[in-house]
């Protein structure tokens, strides 16, 4: 098929999702919101999501059956942690009148993931933003994810491929941070990058006893404020379904990582909480230390990620927020490497540390 009639089907099939008249649970209004990988169609009860043809260094949607692979891909792993929201793989069909409609007939024209749309309000970033997140809720989606932390089976068991796997990922964030459209200072993000591999390479003892103990799993991978429902139960969504490479981690850096971005939405007290929940309903550690390193490096990911949004003709005050998103990020991957160094300093290799 052409790129002009490629072109033509996707118009098509965007016109036809945009349409309230298409749904059959009748909306007022169908909103629409585009992210890099999706264009994702909001409905009064439901959510459909429709993968873009694209390609990128670590996912391939160029074809139908690729984006139809994906979707169920999508589902099958995001019900782990959402069965009731995760509803379906629907088809767009296009019917012998041309027409298109939902899982029809006629051939397969697109694939789309089906939701149940979740209440915003109850998203845990909306929740804190208005000081609403009730401890219990908290403790609550700490318990959840016990259970689902004990449900996963060990993803890596040689200590050395976990640790070079670390260290490849703090030098991909060096080589972006580095690159000149950054325009950064080098010691911002290089000090700290040098004291995480100081902890790789002087406490091994952390990273081993992880792989060893079975706490690096193919867990959620993209665990962030904004994909916790403070529903009861608790669900959490739109895990990172491309990439197992990129969702297989310690459990401590995945809870680090939510807990680094309610510190940066004023919420530090998400972090006591939910780690003391943890560690009570499950019995096992979650150290200081490895929750320092890790809060570390997801900054240091999440600067580089903020600056690859620079480039083209941005508005002058677009770049200014995404740079100061980055400055905040690279602030506090500073300040939570010097914890993991003094961790790393004062910690006896024979003790687990609190």
């Amino acid at each position: 098929m052409s790129a002009a009639s490629n072109e033509i089907n996707l118009r098509q099939t965007l016109s036809f999702l945009s349409d309230p008249a298409s749904y059959t649970d009748n909306p007022e209004t169908v909103e629409c919101v585009e992210t890099r990988m999706s264009w994702v169609f909001l409905t009064t009860h439901y959510v459909y999501k429709m993968k873009k043809p694209v390609v990128l260094p670590y996912l391939d949607f160029t074809t139908l059956d690729k984006r139809r692979a994906n979707c169920v891909e999508e589902v099958r792993l995001n019900r782990r942690l959402a069965r009731d929201v995760y509803l379906d793989v629907l088809a767009v069909t296009r019917e012998r009148d041309g027409q298109l409609v939902f899982d029809g007939d006629g051939e397969p024209f697109e694939w789309l993931v089906w939701m149940r749309r979740l209440p915003r309000e109850q998203m845990l970033d909306q929740a804190l933003a208005r000081d609403r997140a009730d401890p219990r809720d908290l403790r609550h989606c700490a318990r959840v994810l016990v259970e689902f932390y004990r449900s996963c089976s060990p993803a890596i068991r040689d200590p050395n491929t976990y640790i070079e796997k670390l260290h490849q990922a703090i030098d991909e964030d060096l080589n972006g941070l580095a690159h000149p459209s950054c325009a950064l200072d080098p010691a911002v993000f290089q000090q700290p990058a040098n004291i995480l591999l100081d902890c790789l390479n002087q406490r091994r003892d952390w990273f081993e006893a992880r792989v060893d103990q079975g706490y690096v799993i193919e867990g959620h991978g993209d665990l962030r404020p904004e994909h916790v429902c403070l529903s009861r139960p608790p669900v959490f969504i739109d895990c990172l379904e491309f990439s197992r490479e990129l969702r297989t981690l310690d459990v401590a850096d995945e809870l680090g990582y939510l807990f680094l971005e309610c510190e940066c939405l004023g919420a530090p007290e998400v972090e006591g909480i939910m780690a003391d929940e943890y560690v009570t309903y499950s019995g096992n550690p979650l150290p200081g230390g490895l929750l320092a390193f890790y809060k570390s490096r997801r900054a240091m990911l999440r600067a580089r990620l903020c600056l690859a949004h620079l480039g083209g003709n941005l508005p002058d005050e677009t770049e200014k927020r995404w740079r100061d998103r980055a400055g905040d990020y690279l602030k506090r991957a500073a300040h939570h490497a010097n914890s993991a160094r003094d961790f790393a300093l004062t910690t006896p290799s024979d003790q687990d540390q609190g």
